[in-house]
């Protein structure tokens, strides 16, 4: 192997390698100009993300958060050793608080863990419960028809899933109050 340097290239000749994977008869070049190129790409990459991560603490910052007088919601359970699927009909609930920016529900963990106590309740262990929410009823029931769907009907024809439904008389979502939450997270305590 001969290395040669010049100014400001490095230069290996005749680096061989054998039949394992390696390169044969090929030259490796590689300059300074080379080098300042991909630092000046990577100080580019970095100054792009700071700057989109800076746009998104600030829109985020914008956001309000309001109390709505009603908002529709469902909530799923699945389990992954079982294949017993959980749906609770779409049900009102008043006074619920959301997100103005993207009109997301505030408190989802909370009304998940409300589904995930009353099944554990009823002896089915190791939920893991989604809720969905919506302004608009008519989303929702989309949504929710677009979730059954999924877990009811299979390109075999076959039924991998046994849907259980819980009924409003067994379950109903209780509103979350989030004031104490969002004036406790707007005055900085």
């Amino acid at each position: 192997m001969k290395i040669t340097a010049r100014s400001n290239v490095v230069r290996f000749d005749n680096f061989d390698r054998s039949t394992s994977g390696r390169l044969q008869g090929k030259n490796f070049e590689r300059s300074d100009n080379f080098k300042k190129q991909e630092l000046g790409i990577l100080k580019q990459i970095v100054i792009i993300l700071m700057t989109v991560m800076t746009l998104g603490v600030c829109s985020t910052a914008s956001a309000k958060k309001v109390s709505v007088p009603k908002m529709y919601i469902f909530g799923m359970a699945a389990s992954f050793s079982d294949t017993i699927i959980y749906f609770t009909n779409v049900q009102e609930i008043e006074n619920a608080w959301i997100d103005t920016k993207g009109n997301m529900l505030l408190g989802r963990n909370f009304y998940s863990m409300e589904l995930r106590n009353y099944l554990k309740y009823q002896g089915a262990d190791n939920r893991t419960c989604i809720v969905v929410a919506n302004k608009k009823r008519s989303k929702l029931e989309k949504k929710y028809l677009k979730m059954k769907k999924l877990y009811s009907q299979s390109k075999d024809g076959k039924q991998h899933y046994d849907i259980r439904y819980i009924n409003d008389q067994d379950f109903k979502f209780r509103t979350i109050d989030m004031r104490d939450d969002i004036d406790d997270s707007e005055h900085g305590e």
